[in-house]
C-alpha cells in the first residue's frame, strides 16, 4: 500500500540555445550578467525575475522537482502580455500584473534523469519581438483529481491531504531591432498599384488633399530605444528642423517644438512628420530609417496628394477650320485622374442670338434662301440640341447623322493626365460657336476650357427687329468712349447731345470689313467728323457693326446700308434712321430659372425710339398677388435680349 507524500519545491533553470546554463547562477537575491556578449541575462530584483534575451535566439527553460506521491505532472503556461508589463517596477499582485494577458498552454517534454526521485520537464522557445513582456510559468499538478483551494495557491487530495501549488515564473525582456508597427493606423493597407505622375508603386500610402495637412507619427517599436531617426524624400535627405538642445528642460523642449512647427511648413522630428499646408510638389516616396544598438529598420510610404483638375494650356483658344471636319482638344492633370464619365463637351453659346435655326440665315450665292426638307430640318435641330444641352456629349459617345456628327474621345497620354477631343463632322456655319470642355474629379473646382470654333463663311447680315431702325436720342456714352473694340464706356458718363446709333448684326468668319453707305447716290460715309464706326466681336461667328452719328440733322434721315465683306463673300443689310418716336413694346417675356429665393426672367428688347430706354419690371408673390413690387431696368445697348434676377425678401 502506497503512502502519499508531497514535494515541497520546484526549480526553474534557463539556458541559451547552446545549452549553457544561465539561471540560477548563484544564491544572491539579485544577479545580472555583466558580459555583454551573452545573449541572455537574468534580473532577480524583479518579481517575477526578468530574463533579457535577443529576438532570433532560443531559450531552453527547465523545471524540476522532487518526486511525490501521487506522481505530479509539470505543466507550462505562456502569458502573452502587453509590452508595458516589462516597465512595471513597483510590486503588485501577480493577478493584477497579468490581468490583460492571454494565457496559452505549452506542451513540455518530460525528461529522464539519473536521480529517480526527481521529475524534470523542458520547453524550447524560439524568441521574437512578440515575446517581449511575456511570462513563462511552470507549475506542478498531481495526476489524481485535485480541488482548488480558495487562494489557488494550494490543492487538496480527496482524502484531505494538502499540497501547496508549486510554480516558478520568469518575465521575458526581449531585445530587438526597430519594427514599424503603428503605420497601419495611419496609412491605407493594402494598396493597389497606383499610377500617379511618375510614381508607380505598391506602397502603403497616406492620402491628403492639396492644401490639407499631414500629421503622421510612425513611432517604431524597439528595445532598446531608437537612438537615430533619418527621413528621406525619394532618394534625398529630408533635413530635420530639430534644433532642440539636450540641456533644455522638458518644458523648454516642448515650447521649441511648438515654435518650429508653426514656423516650418515641413517639420520632421524623430518619427513625426508634419506638413502644413500640403502642396502638390510634396507628393513623393518618404522613407524613415530608425536605428538602435541592434540594427536599423526602414519604412517607406507614398504621400498621395490629391488635387482637382488643372488645365494644361490656355483656358480659351480659337480654332479656325476650313475643311469639313473640326477637332477640339483639351487636357488636364489631376489626382485622381478624372474618369471618362466626368468629362463633358457642350456648346455654351450659339453663333447667333436669334431664335430661329442657324442655317435659315444662310443664303446661296444667288441670294435665295436655303431650302431643306422637313426631316433634314428636324435632324439638324436634334444635332444642335445635343451639343447645346446641359448634359452635353460624354467620352466615347457621339450622335449619328450619316456617320457621326459629334464624337468625343478620352485617353491618358501620360500618368495623371487626361486628354479629350471633340470631333465635329459635316462642318458648316451652323457649327460655329463657343464650346466648353469640362473635366471634374470631385476635388476642388473642375478644369474648363473654352474653344471658339471658327469656320470661314461668307457674311450674312441678320435682320433683327430691334435694330432695323434707329433714331436720334440722348443718354448714350460719348462717341470717344466707344473707340475700343469691346464697346464699353469709361465710367457711367453719358452725353447730353443728340446721337444716333445704327447697328447691323453680321454672321461671318473671319471678321469682315464693313463699309457704310447711304441713300441717295449710294454715298460712302467717311470715317471722322460726324461719323464713327466700329466692329464688335460678340462671339465666334457673330459681330455687331455700329455706326455712330454725332448730332444728326433732318437731312441725315434716311436709309443706311452696311456692306460686310471677307475672303469668302459679302452681304449687305439696311438700317433706317428715323425721327425720334415712342419705343416699341418688349416681347417674349420668359422665365429662365426659379429657386426658393430668386427668379431669373428675360425679355426681348424692342426699338428704343431714339433715347436710351428703361424698362419697368413689376412682380407680386403668390401669397400677396395684389401687392406689387417694381424696379427700373436700364436698356442693354449691346444685346437683343435682357435678363434680370428678382430676389425674394
Amino acid at each position: 500500500m502506497g503512502v502519499a507524500f508531497a514535494a515541497t519545491s520546484i526549480t526553474m533553470t534557463v539556458a541559451d540555445e547552446t545549452g549553457r546554463a544561465l539561471f540560477p547562477r548563484d544564491s544572491t537575491p539579485s544577479h545580472s550578467v555583466a558580459n555583454t556578449g551573452q545573449s541572455v541575462r537574468m534580473d532577480m530584483s524583479h518579481n517575477p525575475p526578468i530574463i533579457s534575451a535577443q529576438a532570433g535566439g532560443k531559450l531552453a527553460v527547465k523545471c524540476h522537482m522532487d518526486l511525490s506521491n501521487p506522481r505530479p505532472k509539470i505543466q507550462w503556461r505562456l502569458y502573452r502580455c502587453p509590452t508595458q508589463t516589462i516597465n512595471i517596477s513597483e510590486p503588485i499582485p501577480f493577478k493584477e500584473l497579468t490581468k490583460e494577458c492571454v494565457i496559452e498552454t505549452i506542451q513540455g517534454g518530460e525528461e529522464s534523469v539519473l536521480d529517480k526521485t526527481v521529475i524534470q520537464s523542458q520547453i524550447v522557445l524560439a524568441l521574437n519581438w512578440t515575446h517581449h513582456g511575456d511570462i513563462i510559468e511552470c507549475m506542478a499538478e498531481p495526476q489524481v483529481p485535485w480541488a482548488l483551494g480558495p487562494d489557488h495557491m494550494s490543492v487538496h487530495i480527496k482524502d484531505g491531504i494538502t499540497q501547496p501549488r508549486l510554480r516558478e515564473r520568469v518575465l521575458m525582456n526581449i531585445q530587438f531591432a526597430p519594427l514599424f508597427l503603428r503605420p497601419a493606423q495611419h496609412l491605407n493597407w493594402p494598396v493597389e498599384k497606383m499610377h500617379v505622375g511618375l510614381f508607380e508603386h505598391r506602397l502603403p500610402q497616406y492620402i491628403v488633399v492639396d492644401g490639407g495637412s499631414v500629421d503622421l507619427d510612425l513611432e517604431p517599436s524597439a528595445n532598446p530605444e531608437v537612438t537615430s531617426f533619418v527621413w528621406y524624400k525619394n532618394e534625398d535627405l529630408l533635413q530635420l528642423t530639430n534644433t532642440i538642445t539636450s540641456s533644455s528642460s522638458e518644458q523648454q523642449q516642448h515650447q521649441q517644438q511648438q515654435q518650429q512647427q508653426q514656423q516650418m511648413r515641413i517639420y520632421a522630428h524623430n518619427s513625426v512628420l508634419r506638413i502644413r499646408p500640403v502642396r502638390i510638389v510634396d507628393m513623393a516616396n518618404y522613407t524613415l530609417l530608425a536605428t538602435n544598438s541592434l540594427g536599423t529598420a526602414r519604412f517607406r510610404f507614398f504621400l498621395n496628394v490629391t488635387y482637382g483638375p488643372q488645365l494644361i494650356g490656355p483656358p480659351v483658344i480659337n480654332i479656325t477650320v476650313a475643311g469639313r471636319k473640326a477637332q477640339l482638344e483639351c487636357q488636364a492633370k489631376a489626382n485622381p485622374t478624372p474618369s471618362e464619365n466626368a468629362v463633358r463637351w457642350r456648346r455654351i453659346s450659339h453663333s447667333f442670338a436669334h431664335l430661329d435655326p442657324v442655317h435659315r440665315f444662310y443664303r446661296t450665292s444667288s441670294g435665295n434662301a436655303v431650302t431643306t426638307s422637313e426631316s433634314s430640318d428636324q435632324q439638324q435641330q436634334q444635332q444642335q440640341s445635343i451639343a447645346d444641352s446641359v448634359t452635353g456629349i460624354r467620352c466615347n459617345k457621339g450622335t449619328w447623322h450619316n456617320g457621326f456628327k459629334y464624337f468625343a474621345k478620352c485617353w491618358n497620354p501620360s500618368p495623371g493626365v487626361l486628354a479629350s477631343s471633340l470631333t465635329i463632322y459635316d462642318l458648316g456655319p451652323s457649327d460655329v460657336g463657343r464650346y466648353q470642355c469640362h473635366m471634374d474629379n470631385a476635388i476642388g473646382s473642375p478644369a474648363v476650357r473654352f474653344v471658339d470654333l471658327i469656320y470661314p463663311f461668307a457674311p450674312q447680315v441678320i435682320p433683327i427687329p430691334r435694330w432695323a431702325r434707329a433714331a436720334p436720342g440722348t443718354g448714350y456714352p460719348p462717341i470717344a468712349d466707344t473707340a475700343g473694340m469691346n464697346g464699353t464706356s469709361e465710367g457711367n458718363h453719358v452725353t447730353k447731345s443728340l446721337q444716333a446709333r445704327l447697328t447691323c448684326v453680321i454672321a461671318a468668319e473671319p471678321i469682315p470689313t464693313v463699309e457704310w453707305v447711304r441713300e441717295p447716290a449710294n454715298l460712302t460715309l467717311v470715317e471722322g467728323g460726324q461719323f464713327r464706326s466700329q466692329i464688335k466681336a460678340v462671339r465666334p461667328g457673330l459681330y455687331h457693326a455700329v455706326l455712330y452719328l454725332n448730332k444728326p440733322r433732318d437731312v441725315d434721315m434716311g436709309k443706311y446700308y452696311c456692306k460686310a465683306k471677307n475672303l469668302v463673300g459679302e452681304d449687305a443689310g439696311q438700317v433706317e434712321l428715323v425721327a425720334a418716336t415712342e419705343p416699341d413694346l418688349p416681347t417674349t417675356p420668359r422665365l429662365l430659372n426659379a429657386t426658393s429665393t430668386t427668379l431669373a426672367v428675360a425679355w426681348t428688347q424692342g426699338f428704343n425710339g431714339g433715347p436710351v430706354q428703361k424698362f419697368k419690371l413689376r412682380w407680386a408673390s403668390n401669397e400677396n398677388p395684389d401687392k406689387f413690387m417694381e424696379t427700373d431696368v436700364a436698356e442693354d445697348l449691346e444685346s437683343e435680349t435682357i435678363a434680370y434676377e428678382i430676389k425674394g425678401e
